[in-house]
C-alpha cells in the first residue's frame, strides 16, 4: 500500500509471507535440539524459514513520461517467525529467534496501462540486521538477505 503524502512522495507499507533459508557448515560440530531431539555432532544444518514480513518505508516517484513513470524506495522491515523446520518436516523453533529486522532498498517502473492503472516490475534488496539463529552456545552471527522481484497492478 502507498500512501501519498505529496505528488511524487509516499509512505509504504504491506503485509508479505517469506519462504526462505539455506545451510550452514559448522567446521566443529554442534549440538541441537530438532524435532524434539537433541541431536549432537552436527556439522551441516539445513534451515527451512517461513515468516510475515511487515516492511515501511518511503517511495520516490518521478513525473510520467512516455507512459512510465520511475520509483526508488527504501525503508526498514520487521519480520516475525511463523514456521522453522530442518527440511524434513523436523521442527527447529528453538534454534531460530522469532523476531528479525532489516532495511530494504530498490527501485523499478511503473507503466500506464489507461488511466490510473500500472504495471509495476521492480527489484528490491532486502538485507537483515539481527542474528536469525538463536543457539548461544554456538559462535556464529546469521543474517538473512535476500533480492525481491516486485511485479503487480497498481490501480
Amino acid at each position: 500500500m502507498d500512501r501519498f503524502f505529496a505528488e511524487n512522495y509516499a509512505l509504504t507499507t504491506g503485509l508479505t509471507i517469506n519462504t526462505t533459508g539455506g545451510k550452514l557448515e559448522y567446521k566443529d560440530g554442534v549440538t541441537m535440539e530438532i524435532g524434539g531431539e537433541t541431536i549432537e555432532d552436527l556439522t551441516d544444518v539445513t534451515y527451512r524459514l517461513k515468516y510475515i514480513e511487515v516492511p515501511f518505508g518511503l517511495k520516490l516517484l518521478t513525473n510520467e513520461f512516455n507512459r512510465s513513470r520511475y520509483y526508488g524506495q527504501f525503508g526498514l522491515y520487521g519480520q516475525f517467525n511463523i514456521k522453522t523446520n530442518d527440511g524434513n518436516g523436523k521442527s527447529m523453533n528453538k534454534e531460530v529467534n522469532f523476531f528479525d529486522m532489516g532495511y530494504h532498498l530498490g527501485g523499478g517502473m511503473e507503466y500506464s496501462l489507461g488511466g490510473d492503472t500500472y504495471l509495476l516490475v521492480g527489484l528490491l534488496y532486502n538485507n537483515g540486521f539481527l542474528d536469525v539463529t538463536s543457539n548461544n552456545e554456538i559462535n556464529d552471527n546469521t543474517h538473512l538477505n535476500r533480492l525481491v522481484i516486485q511485479f503487480g497492478i497498481v490501480f
